[in-house]
């Protein structure tokens, strides 16, 4: 009865998280690789590791392009264990003891990304924080929010305008008429992920 309240409260909270988030934009992360880290995919993944994990990636798409996608990634992921069950008293005792065997515990997942694609470039550190429960023996649920800084840069000299052209004739040097207000566009983003796994 205790873990169908539980669910219930959890998913009442879910849902009305979702309702007042209806003017939310969709992240636009330029990489195909969000699957190579989980606090992009899902803040609560963190909740199902055991252990500290420090993740590094690098990708670069479209190699054989001037200038393609290149992404530059380190996530580090750190359980806190908060209580644990009797069990696992009884198989710390006999060496046998694991996360598994835990009732609750926090997360916490730092994050800071690359991606940089010709003149475009976005730069985003996150911070994410969650909070894993043991619903039943191998049920587990787990959620998270995520918080992070994104900075967007635009490098307008590796920009090139028709008027470069003269002739048929690329030019770097020729002048150009346009005007870009801004190189530079910071704001902050926040998250939320849900997770059930057994």
């Amino acid at each position: 009865m205790k873990n169908t309240i539980k669910i219930s409260i959890i998913a009442l909270i879910t849902i009305a998280v979702a309702q007042l988030s209806e003017s939310i934009s969709a992240q636009d992360t330029m990489s195909s690789m969000s699957y190579g880290n989980p606090i992009n995919l899902n803040p609560a993944i963190a909740g199902a590791n055991k252990d500290f994990k420090l993740l590094i990636n690098y990708r670069n798409q479209w190699g054989s392009l001037d200038n393609g996608f290149k992404t530059y990634s380190v996530t580090a992921l750190y359980p806190v264990f908060v209580g644990k069950s009797n069990t696992s008293t009884i198989l710390e005792e006999s060496g046998k003891a694991g996360a598994n065997n835990v009732n609750s515990k926090l997360d916490f997942g730092l994050n800071a990304q690359k991606f940089s694609a010709g003149a475009f470039s976005t730069l985003d550190f996150a911070l994410s924080i969650g909070y894993n429960i043991r619903l039943t023996d191998n049920n587990y649920f787990s959620a998270a929010i995520l918080g992070s800084y994104v900075q967007k840069s635009l490098d307008v000299s590796k920009l090139t305008f028709d008027e470069q052209y003269v002739l048929g004739s690329y030019n770097s040097t020729n002048p150009n008429s346009e005007t870009v207000l801004n190189e530079k566009l910071t704001y902050p983003s926040v998250g939320f992920g849900a997770l059930w796994y057994y």
